[in-house]
């Protein structure tokens, strides 16, 4: 092998490896790779706590707690009353956030990018996350096509 070959396997390996280590650190990760959490959680907890239900009946980012919490998808849903509990488990579905959560502009352009669980607005029945105010701020500027592409990617 010559030195010039070899000298490109070196850099080529550095690359993979610095662009996974950085794919880690961030927790942000391409969607076609599928490695990415099919709900975001962390420690087991979907969503960052809050009641998933609360977003739908009160418009609000509410934390729940401990005594109100429902096991599905292998995640513990926290909630803020009896009422959400009961909610969730009668229809899941209506109240997972899209993209499990991850933020809905990130996922629009292809990246499983994490989500902060204040950040949120309902559209059409469903709920979507986003990352920070600017992501939101965009992707609403023009919703339609930025769900498309989620559903797309995500799908």
């Amino acid at each position: 092998m010559n030195k010039g070959f070899k000298i490109f396997v070196f850099i080529f390996l550095f690359i993979l490896v610095a662009g996974g280590v950085a794919m880690k650190m961030s927790n942000v990760y391409p969607i076609a790779l599928g490695m990415h959490d099919e709900v975001i959680n962390k420690d087991n907890i979907a969503i960052g706590g809050y009641d998933a239900v609360a977003y739908f009946s009160q418009e609000t980012a509410t934390k729940g707690n401990d005594e109100f919490s429902s096991n599905f998808k292998s995640l513990d849903w926290k909630f803020s009353s009896a009422e959400n509990l009961a909610l969730f488990e009668s229809n899941p579905a209506q109240y997972i956030p899209a993209y499990g959560g991850h933020c809905a502009f990130g996922v629009c352009k292809g990246a499983a990018v994490p989500a902060e669980p204040t950040i949120w607005s309902v559209i059409d029945e469903r709920l979507f996350l986003f990352s920070n105010e600017e992501a939101k701020a965009e992707a609403l500027l023009d919703i339609a096509p930025i769900i498309e592409a989620g559903d797309q990617n995500w799908n």
